[in-house]
């Protein structure tokens, strides 16, 4: 929780709407590691989305869920676009991801 509350916070995806992707994106002065926190919400109809996180452009990222502790690797395109996957609306997702050297 102390890394969380040194970090940078950024909000992510869409304008809340009660049918969109939202969320923060936080990240520690290094800009090598971070959290992210993402909501699909009530109404959504989408289980996946793909959403634009800052500084991580062209980067491969070791991602974990602070749910779950699965982790996975993923790259972002030119943009810093990752693809990100909620099965149920009214969801979540907590992860901490790390800028793979």
């Amino acid at each position: 929780r102390e890394k969380m509350f040194d970090c940078y916070t950024f909000p992510i995806g869409e304008t809340p709407s009660n049918a969109s992707w939202s969320g923060f994106q936080m990240t520690d002065n290094s800009l090598k590691e971070g959290f992210i926190l993402l909501f699909r919400e009530i109404h959504n109809t989408e289980p996946e989305k793909s959403l634009q996180l800052k500084f991580l452009a062209g980067k491969t990222l070791t991602i974990k869920n602070l749910m779950t502790g699965n982790t996975e690797k993923k790259t972002a395109d030119k943009n810093g676009t990752f693809s990100f996957s909620i099965e149920q609306p009214a969801d979540f997702l907590f992860l901490q991801y790390k800028v793979a050297e």
